[in-house]
């Protein structure tokens, strides 16, 4: 899976949001709140990676299990499901 372009990310306080910007507005006009872990899968997503390789990257990145990381991808990737960010 891979994110489309038309989503920008930007820290706003303690949090980071990503909106759509462009073309994209027209199907997607809110915005995705996210922590400092979302924002790092977010950034992973720019290039075409695996739910595995998602939860390799948060090992590498935070020190955790695989189980822990594995559960944190899946509630992302449930959390920006009906947002349009990732490609078909």
């Amino acid at each position: 899976m891979k994110r489309k372009d038309g989503f920008v990310m930007r820290k706003v306080g303690e949090r980071w949001v990503v909106v759509a910007v462009g073309e994209e507005s027209k199907h997607f006009n809110g915005m995705v709140r996210m922590n400092d872990s979302g924002a790092f899968l977010y950034r992973q997503l720019e290039q075409e990676k695996t739910k595995e390789e998602l939860a390799l990257a948060m090992v590498q990145e935070y020190g955790i299990d695989e189980a822990t990381a594995a559960k944190g991808v899946d509630k992302f990737l449930e959390a920006i499901a009906d947002t349009g960010i990732l490609e078909d």
